[in-house]
């Protein structure tokens, strides 16, 4: 929830489920599936996420693994946008615009890739992800996009040192088209 009355908010809730089967001691394949709800706050609008796909993931050596997710979201969102008005009734009615409710259905992949390296007690992992996310409090329903690498470093038995260095993006989807990077 937003401090800002000039910030939207959401609520909402999510459910899932995923089957997964060993095939080999090294290979592990399955299909996953989950369902997302929010409410925006603050304007009008909602958007329901159905994704489905499937997982695999291979063990190269004891110490190397490749994780991976690959499917698809369908996207429905009910939101406001604003509509230039035709310049006589802008004219007749003293403003330029107005807001129109609109309706989408929308798809995306949803990725999600991990390659997983531990060396004596120092682990490295190198990731991308990408897939829908409520907003940030401008945007209400984005595709968020990661770039990540990280290094964990167990040192002795109490001491744990891990780093993370990355790229984030969220790009408006469904009703704009903003998009925010860090």
């Amino acid at each position: 929830r937003r401090e800002s009355s000039a910030l939207f908010g959401d609520t909402g809730y999510q459910a899932g489920a995923d089957v997964a089967y060993r095939i080999t001691r090294h290979v592990t394949t399955g299909v996953y599936y989950g369902y997302t709800h929010f409410d925006f706050i603050g304007t009008y609008g909602s958007t329901d996420v159905n994704t489905l796909g499937v997982s695999y993931s291979i063990a190269f050596t004891p110490t190397t693994q490749l994780i991976t997710r690959v499917g698809a979201s369908r996207l429905e969102t009910t939101g406001l946008t604003s509509v230039d008005l035709n310049p006589l009734l802008a004219l007749l009615l003293g403003t330029g615009s107005t807001l129109e409710a609109v309706y989408r259905v929308n798809y995306n992949p949803d990725l999600n890739i991990q390659l997983r390296h531990k060396v004596s007690n120092t682990a490295v992992s190198l990731a991308y992800a990408r897939g829908v996310t409520p907003g940030n409090g401008v945007i209400l329903t984005s595709i968020r996009e990661t770039a990540s690498v990280g290094v964990d470093r167990k040192a002795g038995r109490y001491w744990n040192f891990s780093g993370t260095s990355g790229w984030d993006t969220l790009s408006g989807f469904g009703i704009t088209s903003q998009k925010y990077e860090s």
